[in-house]
C-alpha cells in the first residue's frame, strides 16, 4: 500500500470517503463511539486526551507520514 497520498479520496460512486485522521477528527470520533467500536476497535472508552494522544502518535510515525490508521493498528 502506498501511504504517501496526502489528499482525501472520493470514490466515483460517492458512497465512501476516506481521509487521513487529524486532530479535527477527535470530537466526531468521540461522538460516534459506541459499544461495538469500544469492543472491537479501541479496546476502551475514549477520552478527548486518549484520542488526541493516539492521533499524535500515529502522525509522528514515519510509516504513516501524518496519517492515523483508521483501524487503530
Amino acid at each position: 500500500m502506498n501511504f504517501r497520498h496526502r489528499q482525501p479520496v472520493d470514490l466515483t460512486e460517492g458512497v465512501v470517503r476516506l481521509s487521513p485522521l487529524d486532530l479535527t477528527d477527535v470530537v466526531p470520533h468521540l461522538a460516534g463511539e459506541d459499544t461495538e467500536l469500544v469492543r472491537w476497535l479501541s479496546g476502551g472508552i475514549g477520552t478527548r486526551r486518549s484520542v488526541e494522544d493516539y492521533i499524535r502518535r500515529c502522525m509522528a510515525h514515519p510509516e504513516w507520514r501524518g496519517r492515523a490508521s483508521p483501524s487503530g493498528r
